[in-house]
């Protein structure tokens, strides 16, 4: 299988190809927080909690269902991430009737 090459919080590091940012991160000790992922199960990519900055284009993305790329600089502890978590968090506690599915509820029979 093919590697990647990238660097998350300015530390480079190889994975397999198709690995989620999630997983490198976590392949280095790097802790990312989660609501919504549950190994073994396909990303359901809804809380926003997972968010980490690609400083070349900008943007944020979940970690959780983001695959990562060749070059790639992720940043997980940064300012604006630690922002925009928060908001992602109040988002979901606004108006949470407690209504939701636990990804390991969808994942049982």
């Amino acid at each position: 299988m093919n590697k990647v090459s990238l660097f998350i919080n300015d530390t480079p590091v190889e994975v397999p190809e198709g690995t989620k940012i999630l997983e490198a991160a976590e392949s280095m000790g790097v802790s990312i927080p989660t609501l919504c992922h549950m190994k073994d199960l396909e990303p359901f990519t809804s809380c926003m909690v997972c968010v980490v900055h690609e400083t070349a284009s900008g943007r944020l993305l979940p970690a959780c269902s983001a695959p990562v790329a060749a070059g790639m600089r992720i940043e997980t502890d940064s300012e604006k991430v630690h922002l925009a978590r928060r908001d992602a968090l109040e988002f979901l506690l606004s108006e949470h009737g407690g209504d939701c599915e636990a990804p390991c509820r969808r994942g049982c029979p």
